[in-house]
């Protein structure tokens, strides 16, 4: 059986495809135009011969190690101020020399998660709007960059980017690092550059985006194998179904972390965003943030600089059509809120009200998304949060609701594609819901009075749960804070009732789906 090291090991530890470097090289993550983390020691690496002198050079630095027994050196520069003038980087030993030129130093930003990550900033509907347009000015600018890290699924932990995994297909295209213009951003992730552009702006300062997601991955794919071991859905078989497999043709567990986030493991960055959880809707949803807080813990624990932030894309929703209609959407909402909890320094941008499994409106989230970084990570006063469920009190047949980031005010609004919230103040919202001793929900009348809302139903003369916009498709207004920011799907609890529905949806609706879509195949892992 194949012996698996402890987290902390992995970066010392060859565990997947040896890179044979008789020549002196770089790692493939540091091309030309690449942007270097501020304010920390940068770790830069490579291979060449054993026991070789390596040194670099880099903006009036030099360090100097020599190479183990396998052939891989590693330095670590010293912490720099952001620099928007490109520098040459350089390697040499043993007479031998390599170079990376126009090298920048200022924010980088791991991008990671499924298709709505993935998804590319060209749409129509920005075009076709000034917010859109606005937003794809400014993102043409050199100090913004990227590289789309899309390689073929691996089952063996690769310690570089090598070229026969590199994708360039339909699914995606590798990319090294490339200035953001008016003829590469549509290459690069939507969320992550309108992301980027936000940051570039608010900090003045040069902004990396490293993206590695992956269309229709389930969160199991990302972690490495220590991490998989300890969700609550491993299932030994399904490693063992990969075990030794360099190339995938599909995708599976660990794989996307093995070919994509293993090889970049230390690069230093400033955090990591991520927008992921449609494929696990339709499976152990009640599971979700124990299995993200799972993730991001051993991530952070392997790249070896702490606590870095971590902020999140909450799943948006599906608008009036009602065949979406499977509750673990919801769940996984609400599973998405309750991780801020069991994640230090994490963040959610909420984005129900946005519509489409795959909405063409990437700026709400990307712009959410930079909020927090810029009020939680670079201490900028400035709102970045919708209203999170706080708390209820029953008082008879009434519910005071509390939430946190309502200080503000509430209010009821419709938003249109990329257009801002238009306030509906003579409307009342119909997406709150209440319940009692017997766990049947019951819409409820809502009203908004300051920060909280007053619920009450004729249905439930003793209240005790409540619930907001928890079903996968929403129509109507939505309810915002004055700062412009919408509430957050949430329940007060899971009932019974709710993971029966949801059981009986995965064992009939769901399983009948399957079988249509796969020809008479029901089993998911085929």
């Amino acid at each position: 059986m194949k012996k698996f090291y402890p987290l902390s090991a992995l970066l010392a530890v060859f565990l997947g495809q040896a890179v044979h470097a008789e020549d002196l090289k770089l790692a493939d993550i540091f091309t030309d135009h690449a942007v270097l983390q501020r304010g920390i020691a940068v770790p830069i690496w490579g291979w060449t011969e054993p026991g070789s002198k390596v040194a670099v050079n880099f903006a009036g630095q030099q360090h100097t190690a020599t190479s183990d027994a396998s052939g891989k050196w590693q330095v670590k520069l010293d912490p720099m101020d952001a620099s928007a003038t490109g520098s040459e980087l350089t390697v040499s030993s043993d007479g031998s020399s390599v170079a990376i030129s126009d090298v920048l130093v200022g924010e980088v930003w791991h991008a990671s998660g499924q298709s709505n990550m993935a998804g590319q900033a060209s749409s129509r509907a920005n075009r076709d709007h000034p917010r859109g347009q606005a937003a794809l000015e400014a993102v043409q600018n050199p100090s913004i960059r990227f590289c789309n890290l899309i390689m073929h699924p691996s089952g063996v932990p690769q310690e570089d980017l090598p070229a026969e995994l590199r994708q360039n297909d339909r699914r995606g295209e590798f990319q090294a690092w490339t200035p953001a213009s008016a003829e590469t951003y549509s290459q690069c992730s939507a969320i992550a550059l309108f992301f980027a552009k936000e940051l570039q702006s608010r900090l003045n300062v040069p902004v990396g985006i490293i993206a590695t997601p992956k269309g229709g991955a389930m969160i199991e794919m990302f972690v490495p194998v220590e991490t998989y071991k300890k969700l609550p859905s491993f299932h030994d078989g399904r490693l063992g179904r990969i075990e030794g497999q360099n190339k995938l043709d599909n995708f599976e567990v660990t794989s996307i972390y093995n070919s994509r986030f293993h090889p970049i493991v230390g690069y230093g960055i400033a955090g990591m965003i991520w927008y992921q959880g449609e494929s696990n809707t339709r499976s152990d949803a009640n599971d979700y943030a124990e299995k993200l807080s799972l993730m991001v813990g051993d991530l952070r624990e392997l790249w070896g600089q702490g606590d870095f932030p971590f902020y999140y894309v909450q799943l948006c929703a599906h608008g009036a059509d009602e065949k979406y209609n499977d509750l673990g959407w919801p769940i996984v909402q609400d599973q998405m809120r309750l991780a801020l909890e069991k994640i230090p320094n994490a963040g959610m941008a909420i984005t129900n009200d946005i519509n489409g499994h795959h909405p063409t409106n990437k700026l709400d989230g990307g712009e959410r998304l930079a909020a927090w970084a810029l009020a939680n990570t670079y201490k900028q006063d400035i709102p970045h949060c919708g209203p999170l469920y706080a708390g209820h009190t029953v008082n008879g047949n009434q519910v005071t609701v509390t939430f946190n980031h309502s200080d503000s005010g509430l209010m009821l609004c419709d938003k249109e594609g990329l257009s801002l919230p238009v306030e509906r103040p003579n409307e009342t919202s119909k997406m709150f819901e209440l319940a009692g001793e017997d766990e049947t929900w019951h819409p409820a009348e809502a009203k908004l009075v300051g920060g909280t809302v007053e619920l009450s139903s004729a249905a439930v003369p003793n209240p005790k749960h409540v619930r907001y916009a928890f079903r996968e498709s929403l129509s109507g207004p939505r309810v915002y804070n004055r700062d412009g920011f919408p509430m957050s799907t949430f329940t007060s609890q899971l009932l019974e009732s709710d993971l029966a529905a949801q059981t009986h949806y995965l064992k009939h609706i769901h399983r009948k789906r399957l079988e249509e879509k796969r020809g008479g195949n029901t089993d998911p892992n085929k």
